[in-house]
């Protein structure tokens, strides 16, 4: 028997936290998945390849800590990240360690690496297929 959706309307950080590598992931009203290259302790990091080229969203594990016309303080957050000409080294992660080492710029708390408040929204529903 296939696998489904689940489908989470009440998003926790446990739930967040059982997201693993491998697994697709819908977020709100997205219609395609995502995959699950890699996660942190306070990130998961999303990708698939569109029209030949990287897309990519980060869930952020740690509620808002303020409000912004996306998003609202206290909830958990998707969005892309701040750098302004895109990451130095892309968004094609080959290996789950480059992966894990774009993550670490993020856990590290660095302005340039840090969650977008501008393109990020409120994540109010998730649907996770799991890896087998």
């Amino acid at each position: 028997m296939p696998q489904t959706y689940e489908t989470y309307d009440d998003i926790t950080l446990d739930l967040l936290n059982g997201v693993k590598r491998g697994d697709l992931v819908k977020c709100n009203n997205w219609k395609y998945p995502l995959k699950v290259v890699a996660a942190s302790q306070n990130y998961f990091l999303m990708s698939r390849k569109a029209f030949g080229k990287p897309f990519y969203s980060i869930c952020e594990k740690l509620p808002s800590s303020y409000s912004r016309s996306g998003y609202n303080k206290g909830y958990f957050r998707i969005g892309t990240d701040n750098y302004v000409f895109g990451s130095p080294c892309g968004y094609e992660w080959e290996t789950e360690q480059q992966a894990l080492d774009y993550l670490n710029d993020l856990e590290d708390e660095s302005p340039k690496a840090g969650l977008s408040s501008r393109k990020s929204v409120e994540l109010f529903r998730i649907c996770i297929k799991r890896a087998p």
